[in-house]
Order: C-alpha cells, then sequence, then structure tokens
C-alpha cells in the first residue's frame, strides 16, 4: 500500500506572490462591486412624470395631444403614448375621464 506525501507549496519569491494575492483581492472587490451596483441599477424604477387632464365636452386624443404638446411632435406617436400611459385599448374617451399626459422635456 502507497502512502500520500504531504505535498507543500513553496514560495519563491514572497514580494511576487504578495503582489498576485493584492491583485487578486482587488479583482475580488471590483466583482463584487459590480454585481451589487448591477443589482440596485435593475432593481430600482424610473420615474416618468406625467400631468393629468380631465377631458371636456368634444374632447378626443388628437385634439388633446395637438393642443397640449409642440407642433414638431407627430401627433400619432403621442397619441400612442397616452394610450399606453393610460391603459387605453381604443381610442375612446368620455367627458369627465381623467388621462395621465406625459411630460415632454425639450
Amino acid at each position: 500500500m502507497k502512502t500520500k506525501k504531504n505535498k507543500k507549496i513553496v514560495i519563491y519569491d514572497p514580494k511576487r506572490f504578495i503582489l498576485f494575492l493584492s491583485l487578486l483581492m482587488v479583482i475580488i472587490s471590483i466583482l463584487i462591486v459590480s454585481i451589487m451596483n448591477l443589482n440596485k441599477s435593475y432593481g430600482q424604477e424610473i420615474q416618468e412624470s406625467y400631468e393629468f387632464y380631465i377631458v371636456k365636452k368634444g374632447d378626443s386624443l388628437w385634439s388633446i395631444v395637438n393642443n397640449h404638446y409642440p407642433e414638431k411632435y407627430d401627433p400619432r406617436d403621442l397619441v400612442k403614448k397616452v394610450k399606453s400611459y393610460n391603459s387605453l385599448n381604443t381610442n375612446i374617451i368620455h367627458e369627465g375621464d381623467m388621462l395621465k399626459l406625459p411630460e415632454i422635456y425639450d
């Protein structure tokens, strides 16, 4: 029966070994911080700003976006955005409805 010999680790250059350990610690620290920051960025919600608008008699989504936003924006895109903000499946709105209108920053 063969017996296992205890192998010893020999450090030939202690300065080089300490440098290696230091670099290894720095790399591990950077990885840990990166992972922690990655989780924070995905865990936070992005707040979008909007204002409320109460629908008046005769209003349509088209007329609201044409009156509320500058002409340089495409009203079709704005209608889609307003529908998305308010979870609307159709363009039908009624007098007294309260709509969220997204704010656009120039």
